[in-house]
């Protein structure tokens, strides 16, 4: 009998091995966001913000996830460089965002660059795509979810709200793609920034010795009801009158003609945009 076992664990010594190799083989990095930014010598650099197994990260102001980047002389160049960095697969079917950089969406053409993001394995076609008015990179670098909520519930209810008061359009990849076929094309595409202000503000909270616990407002700003004078006169991403613990803003819009962003629209005009063209942020 104990021949048979010492036989039998000899047998299952490879599988063991084997199966342990394959559950860390299997582990994905789930990017949640992703930025697209041109650097001055024309090179791409793409951004990469995923969960971490720890609780903090220096790369990034939300608790809990990470930044990594590549540059590269194409965006799939890029992807590899970042991809280096990481011992898992980085996974897209959780992403929410594709963030843009605003020197590259007025620069290069953008259906071809959205097709080959669509051709990411395991791309959310309904990720929301966006125009950063910084870098894109700054923007997930700043993102700092309040509330205590979690990063994916965090954008899901804010970019809802904002889409809902049509202040944001639903610019979703596979819409943006299918949209962009015409070459005469006129698309409105989301739009972010940081609000310089308040990030200043957020890192000085953060440094402060009772550990940044300080009042702060809502980050997604308070909607008006009807009836009210609009509040959003000469707003946009990144100026809004506010406070607050989280930097990052996103009223208004970017229109993009012949394949190129020509144009930021505040969030009134967004609204105006929107309800002209019967969306509402649908």
């Amino acid at each position: 009998m104990k021949r048979f076992l010492l036989i039998l664990t000899v047998l299952l010594l490879p599988m063991l091995a084997t199966s342990c190799a394959l559950s860390v083989m299997d582990r994905q990095a789930y990017a949640l966001c992703m930025s697209i930014d041109l650097e001055e010598d024309g090179r791409i650099t793409v951004g990469i913000f995923s969960p971490m197994s720890s609780d903090t990260d220096e790369a990034s102001a939300a608790q809990g996830y990470t930044l990594f980047t590549g540059t590269g002389d194409t965006l799939p160049h890029a992807l590899t460089i970042a991809s280096a960095s990481t011992a898992c697969r980085i996974n897209f079917s959780q992403l929410k965002l594709c963030i843009l950089g605003k020197e590259l969406a007025s620069t290069h053409q953008l259906r071809p660059l959205l097709r080959q993001i669509v051709d990411l394995h395991d791309m959310r076609p309904e990720c929301i795509v966006m125009v950063s008015l910084t870098t894109g990179q700054d923007v997930l670098k700043a993102v700092k979810p309040d509330f205590g909520l979690r990063l994916s519930t965090y954008l899901n209810q804010t970019l809802q709200r904002l889409q809902d008061a049509g202040l944001s359009p639903k610019s979703t990849l596979v819409r943006c793609v299918r949209d962009l076929a015409e070459d005469d094309a006129q698309v409105l595409l989301a739009i972010c920034s940081v609000n310089q202000k308040l990030k200043k503000d957020s890192q000085s909270q953060s440094s402060s010795p009772e550990g940044g616990q300080q009042p702060a407002g809502e980050s997604a700003p308070a909607l008006a009801t009807s009836g009210d004078p609009s509040p959003w006169q000469n707003v946009t991403a990144g100026d809004l009158p506010r406070t607050g613990m989280n930097p990052v803003e996103f009223p208004g819009c970017a229109l993009v003609e012949n394949g190129l962003v020509t144009q930021i629209h505040t969030a009134e005009e967004t609204q105006r945009l929107l309800f002209s063209l019967g969306q509402n942020g649908k």
